[in-house]
């Protein structure tokens, strides 16, 4: 997958997986991702 390519996919009927590479440290995307003022810009 190429970088900050969003990858989509269903499993099941309840789950949606989203799948996406970025070139950033992972502790400051999980920080990104789990604070609400953060997510709402993705």
């Amino acid at each position: 997958m190429a970088m900050n390519q969003l990858k989509s996919r269903v499993d099941g009927d309840k789950v949606l997986v989203l799948e996406r590479i970025f070139n950033a440290p992972q502790a400051l995307v999980f920080q990104m991702f789990k604070e609400p003022e953060h997510l709402k810009h993705w």
